[in-house]
């Protein structure tokens, strides 16, 4: 089995990613980072040291699962939530508190401000129980540690926020001490069905463009398993470029933007657990360790009803085309010339763009070279980074089409359309 073989394996009995949705430039460039990280002289060395240090597994597969995130991005889910919890909020005490889920949690920016939109709905911390969860040991210190350049709080503005995310005089952010009360960081695996399904039910999950990396096998097993450890009543939030397969008990909920899921029947009190199936340990799943959360004085609550005034949500990220002249690939692609147009957009400038017309290209491209799976994922990546983006949300549903996949496709014509809708109006 040669090296890329033998890594296809390991990603997809772990973790359940599909190495061919990566794309071989990011993986190239991923390896070709670790050597000189390692300061390996020649590349061919690497994968002798992938396969005999598995701290050097859990490095690689970091870098290649690294993306953008900030404080409340894509704010609708947000609303959304603060909604939910006006109509819930009173039901929850210490001894039966909200309980929510975030995974993958990445750097933490998500989770902090899951804490700091139940701080605003007027939630005690100790009727608050947010468990964030990533296979990432070094992405959940940096969560720990619940400090970050203040670019991370980019589409809302720092006003807002400061009295939970207090600016320091060297440009950072820090989280409040109330909002470390509500959050613990835990490593854990989605694929791990058995430890997801022995907690109790979250009344709110965030599991947001995890699964565009996935392969459809793994991604129906992860939704299952998520809709199950749904309470009743609760929300289950998924990416843009996600949906909750046919079949999983899900439905979508009706809240432009948003993109939640909620179930469509109530399983009895103590059902949960019986509908746990013991899957086989899996090759490459990580032992789960714990992470404590920094020590801190639980503060004052203020019992005061807090109603933040309405904030518009800015543009998630700005453009950045990285130099790539995308008017001269489109030359070469009307000549023919895929593959020679497709080498400019697999460098590491291009798979880690944040211009949603980089990755729509790459997509047409890919397609036109039947490298449909890597297609598909630098749609979902160009969705990722603006959820309205035309041509990506046409040609992913023209893909989901081509396999079967009618919901889906529906489901993003469906947007097209309501977004054509809004523009002209």
């Amino acid at each position: 089995m040669n090296f890329q073989d033998e890594l296809a394996v390991w990603l997809a009995s772990g973790f359940g990613l599909e190495l061919a949705i990566f794309g071989a430039g990011s993986l190239d460039a991923v390896i070709g980072e670790r050597c000189r990280a390692l300061g390996l002289p020649e590349r061919a060395t690497y994968p002798a040291r992938w396969q005999r240090d598995a701290r050097e597994r859990m490095a690689f597969l970091e870098r290649l699962l690294v993306g953008e995130t900030w404080f409340f991005r894509e704010w609708a889910a947000f609303a959304l939530l603060g909604e939910w919890l006006d109509r819930h909020r009173r039901r929850f005490t210490a001894a039966t508190p909200l309980r929510i889920l975030a995974l993958p949690c990445a750097s933490g920016e998500e989770a902090w401000s899951l804490a700091a939109v139940t701080h605003e709905a007027g939630l005690r911390s100790s009727h608050v129980s947010i468990e964030a969860m990533d296979v990432s040991p070094s992405a959940l210190q940096q969560a720990t540690r619940g400090i970050y350049p203040q670019r991370q709080l980019r589409s809302q503005p720092l006003s807002r926020w400061e009295h939970l995310l207090h600016p320091e005089t060297d440009a950072t952010l820090r989280v409040d001490d109330d909002l470390r009360d509500r959050v613990r960081f835990i490593e854990a695996n989605a694929m791990d069905s058995e430890f997801l399904l022995a907690r109790p039910p979250f009344h709110i999950i965030f599991c947001r463009n995890m699964m565009i990396y996935m392969s459809g096998e793994a991604r129906n097993r992860v939704c299952a398993t998520l809709g199950q450890c749904l309470a009743s009543d609760g929300l289950l939030f998924l990416g843009h470029a996600e949906q909750a397969p046919a079949g999983s008990g899900l439905t979508r909920k009706d809240a432009h933007g948003a993109f939640a899921w909620c179930r469509r029947g109530e399983l009895p009190a103590g059902d949960l657990q019986a509908a746990a199936r013991k899957p086989r340990a899996l090759p490459g799943v990580m032992t789960r360790r714990r992470i404590t959360p920094m020590a801190a004085p639980r503060p004052a609550i203020n019992q005061a009803r807090v109603n933040p005034a309405p904030v518009q949500l800015a543009p998630s990220v700005a453009c950045e085309r990285s130099g790539i002249d995308l008017e001269a690939l489109h030359h070469l692609a009307d000549q023919g010339r895929y593959a020679e147009a497709l080498t400019a957009l697999e460098t590491p400038a291009a798979t880690q763009s944040l211009d949603p017309d980089v990755h729509n290209l790459a997509g047409v491209l890919l397609g036109a070279l039947d490298r449909k799976a890597e297609a598909m994922a630098r749609w979902r990546r160009a969705l990722y980074l603006d959820p309205a983006h035309s041509a990506s949300l046409l040609h992913l549903a023209l893909s989901l089409e081509d396999h079967g996949d009618r919901e889906g496709a529906a489901r993003l014509r469906g947007r097209l359309v309501q977004n054509t809708r809004e523009a002209r109006s």
